[in-house]
């Protein structure tokens, strides 16, 4: 049985011509509309310096600084007196070492946390672009007359996707 097209309000062209735009509007202009808008906002550079600094925060260590620096103190008074601080550079080396081995460990282990910044803040921008495809596709296809509230509230829609379990960030930890 064949559809009447001939009772409908409009034209069959019209709505072909019609479907025809909000299709382009759902798969090629709203994704795209969606990247350039969220590159122009700068938010992946946020989201990465905000990941890098809360990374440090969580990672930083609480060794502390050496207890006793003979040189410093004995310039303080005399500085030609430093010299005699020989024997307590002896005493301390082992203590200079072992922080030093502590702090090339820590560094290492920040590196290492490091490393999936990029990609966090990456899946963030593709799962939103993804999940509000019909919000930048309504925005798009306004001419961006029509602002829904996800493509308003962008910064939210972005840091709520960067929260996601699909790629949520554990900051190093295995």
């Amino acid at each position: 049985m064949r559809a009447d097209l001939s009772s409908l309000p409009m034209s069959g062209g019209l709505m072909m011509g019609a479907a025809v735009i909000a299709l382009t509007a759902y798969f090629v202009a709203g994704p795209l509309v969606a990247k350039r808008t969220i590159a122009m906002s700068g938010w992946e550079t946020q989201c990465q310096a905000g990941l890098r600094a809360s990374i440090r925060r969580e990672h930083k260590s609480d060794a502390p600084l050496d207890a006793f620096d003979c040189r410093a103190i004995a310039g303080q008074f005399d500085p030609s007196s430093a010299g005699l601080c020989g024997f307590f550079d002896l005493l301390s080396a082992p203590a200079r070492a072992a922080q030093a081995r502590a702090q090339k460990l820590e560094t290492s282990r920040i590196n290492a946390a490091l490393e999936g910044v990029e990609t966090t803040c990456s899946c963030a921008i593709a799962l939103a672009v993804e999940e509000k495809r019909m919000p930048f596709a309504l925005y798009a296809g306004s001419l961006r007359m029509v602002t829904p509230e996800s493509v308003a509230r962008l910064q939210a829609t972005l840091d709520s996707a960067a929260r996601a379990p699909k790629c949520k960030f554990n900051g190093g930890a295995k």
